[in-house]
């Protein structure tokens, strides 16, 4: 064998070994690479598995929520379809008692197509449930189809109700009133949805009015007839109706007088003494508070100047507008002139014609009435009496104009001393007699006194005309009221007496 043999075996068997290896380690290194490929599969594997499981977990639990979501909307839904079932069947009787109405009710959409019509609404038109564009406005009267356009439609959109009365006009033509209401319904947003009319005959109702205004209208005519002055007042006091009487009587006009208080300055009233009256003592505030007013005279001061005297009745007046409080009406009648009458009689008669002081008559009730009130009051006073000094030497002498013209020169001159307070009177003849209030003996020397000296200067006024140069004198007596039960009379006897004994003395001297 040769010896290189072996060596090429041996060289061989290295390259085999190495082939081997090589081999050996390629496929190594590849199972290696598949090992982690699949390891790498593998974990995105369980990473998609992860992933999944969460899906299913959530779609799970997002399933059990839309389940329950849809469970609650069913219930909802169903509890909706109760409240419509309930609604639908209330809504079926409402129409059913609408229907049974006496009076009309029409439903309107906005374009004015009448949606629906109660029986009531179809027996006035039968044709109504076809109109169209409001076209259920040809049923109303001219004057009322303006009305409801102008006014109602405008009114209803703007404050959600209209309410008028308009006439309807029925089969026949014939206008029948109505009270028409108009409420419009709106949607959940507000908007105006649908128009509702309603109407009521009222008919009867215009009967009633119209007869109980031409009945106001009679009385009132009746009231404005009247010669006596008619007020009414509210329980406030203020004055709410008059006649014509009452604005001619006071002077006013109904401006003046509307609204207003009996303290009105154009009205203001009094007593005969030209005191204000307080506002609680009137006739008609009394009036007011139950009380019934008769004849009680007043007198009423107008803005012009003029001044009447009233005679006024008043009576309380409830009214339902006033409640539980009365109001009051006054009736007054003017007794300016029927007064003056009466006082021009009772100055005839109570006064002496020739000097104007009063007479026997009306000194004698006047002078009872002032003692009896000094008695009350415990008052002193004193009652003079006297006459003229040669009164018939007077006559005689320059004749009985003379004589007439010297009474009236006494009475001006104790009218002239004594107060107007004072009753000064003419008894007859040549008498004078005085009652004095609140004076004693020594006032009553002063004022005789002022008496005697006023006489002096009429005469030494007199004396450089031969045909009136008579001398004035008198004599007067005076007797006095301390209390106790003295008579008028008794004191006019001691009066006369003094004067007697005065007179005497003033002869006894002059004769000396």
């Amino acid at each position: 064998m040769p010896p290189f043999v072996p060596y090429i075996a041996a060289a061989v068997g290295v390259g085999l070994a190495w082939w081997a290896f090589r081999a050996k380690h390629r496929s190594t290194i590849a199972l290696k690479e598949a090992v982690e490929a699949r390891d790498l599969q593998c974990a995105a594997l369980e990473k998609d598995l992860r992933e999944h499981r969460d899906e299913v977990r959530r779609a799970r639990e997002t399933g059990f929520t839309v389940q329950a979501q849809l469970s609650r909307r069913l219930q909802d839904v169903q509890g909706e379809l109760a409240e419509k079932s309930l609604d639908v069947d209330l809504l079926k009787r409402f129409a059913t008692v609408i229907d049974a109405l006496p009076d009309p009710v029409v439903m309107i959409a906005l374009d004015g197509e009448v949606t629906y019509a109660n029986a009531a609404a179809l027996a006035r038109a039968p044709r109504v449930q076809t109109c169209r564009g409001f076209g259920i406005l040809r049923y109303l009267t001219p004057e009322s189809a303006a009305l409801v356009r102008g006014e109602g439609i405008p009114a209803v959109l703007d404050s959600g109700v209209w309410q008028q009365e308009v006439d309807w006009r029925n089969a026949d033509d014939v206008p029948m009133p109505l009270h028409l209401t108009i409420v419009v319904q709106r949607d959940h947003y507000q908007y105006p949805e649908v128009f509702v009319a309603v109407g009521r005959d009222v008919t009867r109702e215009r009967q009633l009015r119209d007869s109980l205004a031409a009945r106001e209208s009679l009385h009132r005519a009746v009231i404005d007839s009247l010669a006596e002055g008619v007020l009414v007042e509210d329980r406030e006091g203020r004055v709410v109706a008059w006649n014509e009487s009452a604005l001619r009587i006071l002077g006013l006009t109904d401006d003046e007088l509307l609204g207003h208080t009996p303290r009105h300055e154009g009205w203001r009233l009094s007593g005969e003494t030209d005191e204000d009256i307080a506002p609680d003592s009137l006739p008609v505030a009394r009036a007011r508070q139950g009380e019934r007013v008769d004849g009680e005279l007043l007198r009423v001061h107008r803005t012009d100047g003029g001044v009447r005297d009233l005679s006024m009745n008043a009576r309380p007046m409830y009214a339902d507008d006033f409640d539980d409080r009365p109001g009051g009406v006054t009736t007054f009648t003017d007794v300016t002139a029927q007064r003056a009458a009466e006082q021009q009689l009772r100055f005839l008669t109570e006064r002496d014609e020739l000097t104007g002081l009063l007479n026997r008559r009306g000194f004698m009730e006047s002078a009872r009435h002032r003692l009896a009130a000094a008695r009350a009051s415990g008052e002193r006073c004193a009652l003079l009496y006297g006459d003229l000094d040669r009164f018939k030497s007077i006559n005689d002498t320059f004749g009985h104009a003379a004589g007439d013209e010297a009474l009236r020169e006494m009475a001006a001159v104790m009218s002239q001393v004594f107060r107007s307070a004072d009753l000064t009177a003419r008894l007859g003849g040549d008498e004078f007699t005085v009652f004095v209030s609140g004076v004693g003996a020594s006032e009553v020397e002063r004022i005789l006194a002022r008496l005697e000296t006023a006489l002096h200067e009429v005469n030494a006024a007199r004396s450089n005309d031969a045909a009136t140069a008579w001398a004035l004198a008198a004599s007067f007596g005076a007797a006095y009221f301390t209390g106790g039960h003295t008579s008028l009379e008794e004191l006019l006897k001691e009066a006369d007496a003094v004067q007697y004994h005065t007179k005497s003395r003033r002869k006894a001297a002059r004769a000396a």
